[in-house]
Order: structure tokens, then C-alpha cells, then sequence
């Protein structure tokens, strides 16, 4: 089956025709090359349909009809578009099924993938489907079996049947299959969890270490496998070792077993799996507790990929790891960069208790500046530091001064004692420092600056001192009509700046703002699609989310970050679409694509954004329900009410989800039990 063409016949023939298309071909042109009499002409077509986001309905219909080409490369990119394309393909359906009725297994595998994305819509075909359960080819078995999982997923039985089928095919030696049996497995979740840990405890490495893997997937409900995944831990097989590992993590569930495995694991002879043990129990953060003196020692290793995986270590587990911090002081005076950086952000993590040790680092005038930074990443939790850096404001470099009074800044209210020798600063003319300082008057809440802050804000031939008095003023008061007219041209053109922190704090003083800076929309919309920090990123979509509608006009770029590869990113702008709300309608494709990822918080955020966006879609609540139930029972209690608010607006009055809010009006939490209190009043009634 076609699935790298480049390196094809047909990839040469395309090549040799040129054939390519710019980001601005229109669909119209594409659609025409669709019903080119040059087969690679069609290929490529169907090909650049696929990539496209958010590709308009009428595509669907002559993509079906490519499906019927006499050329098989065409019509195998004609199956892969439509499974790019997912639900928003119900329209090709009927062909789809015909295509079932040919004895060609590679292209019912396609088939029954595209009939997979397109999920409930795809109802009709369950009869065509069905019958690929018997078949003997195990892998259109195993994606039968998620085929009908995608279009009913309360219906587990067809999971359930394939299971000895899936376990087996861990072990077949056959590497497509292999995969396809791990993502079965990891998509029953629960369901599998008993025969995957079988699997582990054999002990076959070939088989092990993609159990594993199953399990990782599937994580915090496979934890009662994480016994024979400590177990595994210490195999002499290096990869099912890792593997092992890797899942303990992934499953997130510290029991002493799990630490004392990871904690062993450090001292391996093999670097990879000295580095996963590492990154393992940063994850089992904070019950990992008990291997800060291990990884203390470890921050010691020879290996600089190790280093740097203790380093993260040691900063996930945050303020319990207090203990390493004069080791990791030391590691920040590292020659080697990558570890000074990522023992730099260790402290920076840990905060508070490690505040001390960096505040030494003040007294050195060659430390001085990397201490105000990892002080200032610290933020509030600086706060023992203040009286050393208050100090340093004399510090004769200006570069240094500027980190030191930057640092007071992100300590906030906190550092006020500061204020005065700040006052002073801003007061002076002659002062280099005099931007830092009115930007840290702000965020410290420096209220007495604000005479000065309003003269500075109008200074000429000083940019950098108009703009940092004008984000202080609006820190000071967002509501103040003057100047949030004064602020907001000048914190949108300060979205070019070449500084990341610089763009972070003026996108979040827009956000605070709030709908008043709808002028910088576009400015925001357009840093965002070539923003590079992902901080930055980050704090874009959160400010564009708290614009609400007013951001309508940023949804295209918004919805191309659905896809971005850090995944926090994918949570923010599925949550940025959700608050602007039906005017991110032309997001609603690739939302729905998301419901199928492997990431559940990332499939949750999805399901409450497309509620947020088409509350009344009944085909949408009925996708969403199942998803939304399983927020139910996230650690954060206001994920929980966002999550209840949104069962509430799909209507649905299935018993599922009536029971799950029945339990969450018994909550410990007073919001959870009001919320779901509320939907159950909203709800009952209609049953």
C-alpha cells in the first residue's frame, strides 16, 4: 500500500510533471486536476486535498468519485485524503462501502481506515465491516475491529472479540501488524489491561517491550500492570527494559514498587535506560520523592543525556527536591551548556527552597546575571531573595541591572521593597534602567508611580520607556479607558519585538485587557502563525481565548496549531476555539479529528471546545458525551465544571451520563456538586 510515494514510480512520474502546488492553489484548481486525464495529475490532486485543513464540504463528493479511478495510486490517495479529512467525509460513505465488496485486502485496509475516521456518520457501513471480523488476515481484523469502535464507541464487543487476536499479533514478527495491535490494544484501554500484563510477565523481549507500550497508552487505567513493568524494569534486554520504564511513567502511578524499580534503574549500565528511569520519575512527581539522593548522585553521571534527564527530573519534583540544590548550583556553572540550562530551569522549578542557594550566586559578579535570571524565572517564589537583589540594583552593568530589576518584576507585589530605589530609577533621566523599572513598578502594584509612569508614557525619542510605562499603567488599572487608548496600539506594534519575554508580557497585558483590545486582533493572529517560542505560543492563544468572539478573526491560524507538535499548544487553541465560540465554526473539522488522538486530555479539550462552538449539533453531543463523561474524574476540580457545563449542553439524557452526573453531585468539591447539581436540574426534566 502506498504510504511513502516518493520513493514510488508514480512519485518519479509526478516529479518528472512537475506537478506541485502553492500554499494559495485554490480548491476550485484542485478539484479541475481531479478529472486531469494524467493519472499523477489526479494523484497529486487528491494528495494536496488531503494536506489542506479544513478543506470545504464540497471537496467530499468528487474525492468519492476518484475512488472509483482505474489507476490504483489515485484512488489509495483519493482513501487517504478522506481519512485526513474524517468526519466531515460522511458524504463518501456509500462508496466507501462499495469498495468493502473487492477481494483486494490492501484496499480494504485503507477503506476500513477512512471508514474509521469518519467514525459515527459511518453507520451504514457497519454491516460491510462486520464481516471482516472472520476474516484470516489479522491486520483487517484488528482494524475492523476499531472501524466499528470508531462509529459506536459505547460498543466494546468488538474489541473485546479481537483481543487474543490483538495480543498474539505483538509477537508475529510482522511489523505493520505489530503496530496496528498496539494501537488496538492501547485504544481498548481497561479492556486489554489484564492480557497485556500477561503478556509482560512471559517475558518474551520481542513481545514485552510492545506491551509495554500498550500499556503506556493507555496509562493511569493500566496501573495494576506497573508490578510486572517494575519487574520488567530490571531485564537484561535493554529495549524491553526502557520500554518498561517509559510505560511506568506514562501510567503515572507511583507505588513504592514503581520508585524502587526507576530508583535501581539509575545506576543500569545502559545510558538509555538510566536516562528513562530518570525522566520516569519526574513524571511520578512528587510520590517520587523518596529518589532525590539517587538522583542527586546521578546529576553526577558521565553521560550528559543523563545529566540533563536528572536535571528535569529534579525540577518536576519541584520543591521537594530542595536537596539538590546546591548540587544543581553547581551544575548551572557547568562548561557544558545544555546541562547548565536545564539545571537552570531545575532550580527555577523548585522555587522558594532553592531561592537561597541561587541568591549566593548574587554575590558573584560573574553569576550575577544568570542568578537574576533563574531568580526571575522563579517568580513569586523568589521572595527570599529580594534583600540580596535589591543589592544588586547597583550593579554597574546595565545588562545586569536590567536582569536584576526584571527579576523584582516577576517576584511581583512581593518585591515592594524595592519600590522606592525603583521610584528613584524611573525618576531619573539619566537612568539606562528606567524602562525595567517602570515595567517592574507595574507588576510589583506600585500604585505611587503612577504621576511619573504618566509623564514617562509620553516621553519622547524613548520607545522602550513609552512602552514599558504604558503596559505598567495598564497593569496598574485595566479598566482605565485613557489608558487602555494609550496601551494597546503600542503593546500591538510591541508584538514584533525581537525579545520572547517582551512579546509574552504584552500579549498577556492585551488578554487582561479583554475585549477593549480587539484592534490588536489581527497583529495577534498574524504573530501567532510565525511565533517560534513556544512560552510565547502559549500565551498567545491564552489571550486571544480571553478576547472571546472578538478573535473570531484569528480561528484559521488557531485551528492550524491543532496540530502543532507540542502538545500543550494543541490544549490551548482547542481551548481558545471554545471560548470565541460559534465564530470558530470552520475549526469544528479538525476538533472532531482530534477526537480520535491517543492523547486523552487533548481528545477532552476537543470534545468541550466543539460544545462550546456547536452546542445545539446533536451529532456533535452525541461524539462528545462519551469523551466529556470521562473528564469527570480529572484531578483539577474546575476541568470537572467546565467539563459538567458542557454535558449540559448537549442535552443528552442517555443513562451513561445522567449517572456520572448523579455521582459528581455527591462531590467533595462545592463547585463540582453545584455544577452538576445545575446540569441535572437543566437535564432530568427532559427525559
Amino acid at each position: 500500500m502506498r504510504r511513502f510515494l516518493m520513493f514510488s514510480v508514480v512519485a518519479i512520474q509526478l516529479a518528472a510533471c512537475s506537478v506541485s502546488y502553492a500554499e494559495e492553489a485554490s480548491i476550485s484548481d484542485l478539484l479541475r486536476d481531479l478529472k486531469s486525464p494524467e493519472p499523477s495529475v489526479r494523484a497529486a490532486a487528491a494528495i494536496e486535498l488531503g494536506q489542506r485543513p479544513n478543506v470545504p464540504p464540497e471537496v467530499v463528493l468528487p474525492l468519492a468519485a476518484v475512488l472509483r479511478d482505474k489507476d490504483r495510486t489515485v484512488v489509495e490517495e483519493a482513501l487517504i485524503a478522506i481519512q485526513r479529512i474524517g468526519p466531515e467525509a460522511r458524504a463518501a460513505v456509500p462508496t466507501l462501502i462499495s469498495l468493502l465488496n473487492k477481494e483486494d485486502p490492501a484496499l480494504n485496509h485503507e477503506t476500513l481506515h477512512a471508514l474509521a475516521a469518519i467514525g459515527p456518520a459511518a453507520a451504514k457501513a457497519k454491516p460491510g465491516i462486520q464481516k471482516f471480523l472472520d476474516s484470516p488476515n489479522k491486520r483487517l481484523k484488528i482494524v475492523a475491529s476499531i472501524a466499528l469502535w470508531r462509529i459506536n464507541p459505547e460498543d466494546t464487543e468488538p474489541l473485546q472479540a479481537i483481543l487474543p487476536d490483538a495480543i498474539a499479533a505483538l509477537g508475529s514478527g510482522d511489523e505493520h501488524l505489530s503496530r496496528q495491535a498496539v494501537r488496538l490494544l492501547s485504544t481498548m484501554g481497561p479492556v486489554a489491561v489484564a492480557e497485556l500484563v500477561k503478556a509482560v510477565e512471559a517475558g518474551d523481549p520481542a513481545v514485552c517491550w510492545r506491551a509495554s507500550d500498550a500499556l503506556a497508552n493507555i496509562g493511569p487505567d493500566a496501573q495494576s500492570g506497573v508490578p510486572a513493568l517494575a519487574k520488567l524494569a530490571a531485564a537484561e534486554d535493554e529495549r524491553a527494559c526502557w520500554h518498561a520504564i517509559r510505560a511506568i511513567g506514562e501510567i503515572g502511578v507511583a507505588s513504592p514498587v514503581a520508585v524502587e524499580s526507576l530508583t535501581t534503574a539509575l545506576t543500569n549500565e545502559s545510558p538509555m535506560v538510566r536516562a528513562h528511569a530518570a525522566t520516569a520519575l519526574g513524571k511520578l512527581a512528587p510520590d517520587s520523592n523518596s529518589a532525590v539522593p539517587a538522583l542527586i548522585k546521578a546529576l553526577s553521571d558521565d553521560e550528559l543525556g543523563v545529566q540533563i534527564s536528572v536535571a528535569d527530573a529534579l525540577g518536576m519534583l519541584g520543591p521537594d527536591a530542595a536537596d539538590s540544590s546546591d548540587a544543581l548550583v553547581v551544575a548551572v556553572q557547568t562548561e557544558e551548556p545544555a546541562v547548565a540550562i536545564h539545571a537552570a530551569n531545575a532550580l527555577s522549578q523548585i522555587g522558594a527552597p532553592a531561592a537561597p542557594a541561587v541568591a549566593k550566586l548574587l554575590a558573584d559578579e560573574n553569576s550575577r546575571q544568570l542568578a537574576a535570571m533563574i531568580l526571575g524565572e522563579m517568580g513569586p517564589g523568589a521572595k527570599p531573595a529580594v534583600d540580596n537583589l535589591i543589592q544588586a540594583i547597583d550593579d554597574k552593568n546595565e545588562l545586569v541591572k536590567r536582569d536584576v530589576i526584571v527579576a523584582l518584576a516577576l517576584i511581583g507585589p512581593d518585591a515592594s521593597k524595592a519600590s522606592d530605589k525603583l521610584i528613584a530609577l524611573l525618576d531619573d533621566p539619566d537612568a539606562a534602567a528606567r524602562p525595567a523599572a517602570a515595567f517592574a513598578l507595574g507588576k510589583i502594584g506600585e500604585k505611587r508611580a503612577i504621576p511619573i509612569l504618566e509623564r514617562t508614557a509620553i516621553v519622547k525619542d524613548n520607545d522602550r520607556l513609552r512602552l514599558a510605562s504604558a503596559h505598567a499603567l495598564i497593569t496598574l488599572d485595566p479598566t482605565n479607558d485613557k489608558y487602555i487608548q494609550l496601551a494597546v496600539p503600542r503593546l500591538t506594534k510591541a508584538l514584533s519585538s525581537e525579545m520572547p519575554r517582551v512579546r509574552r508580557e504584552v500579549a498577556a497585558a492585551l488578554g487582561r485587557i479583554g475585549a477593549k483590545a480587539n484592534s490588536a486582533v489581527p497583529k495577534l493572529s498574524e504573530q501567532l502563525a510565525i511565533e517560534e517560542d513556544e512560552m510565547v505560543r502559549d500565551q498567545l492563544l491564552v489571550t486571544l481565548a480571553e478576547l472571546g468572539p472578538a478573535a473570531g478573526q484569528a480561528v484559521p491560524t488557531i485551528v492550524g496549531l491543532l496540530n502543532d507538535d507540542n502538545a500543550a499548544n494543541r490544549y490551548t487553541a482547542a481551548f481558545a476555539l471554545g471560548k470565541i465560540g460559534p465564530e470558530a465554526k470552520e475549526a469544528i473539522p479538525e476538533l472532531r479529528k482530534n477526537l480520535r488522538e491517543s492523547d486523552r486530555f487533548l481528545r477532552l479539550v476537543s470534545a468541550w471546545a466543539l460544545v462550546q462552538i456547536s452546542p445545539d449539533d446533536s451529532d456533535i453531543g452525541r461524539e462528545a458525551a462519551p469523551i466529556l463523561r470521562t473528564g469527570l474524574d480529572h484531578a483539577d476540580a474546575q476541568v470537572r465544571v467546565q467539563v459538567i457545563n458542557a454535558l449540559a449542553e448537549t442535552g443528552r439524557t442517555d443513562p451513561l451520563v445522567l449517572r456520572a452526573l448523579r455521582k459528581a453531585a455527591k462531590s467533595d468539591n462545592e463547585d463540582v456538586r453545584n455544577a452538576a447539581q445545575d446540569a441535572l436540574k437543566k437535564l432530568e426534566p427532559q427525559k
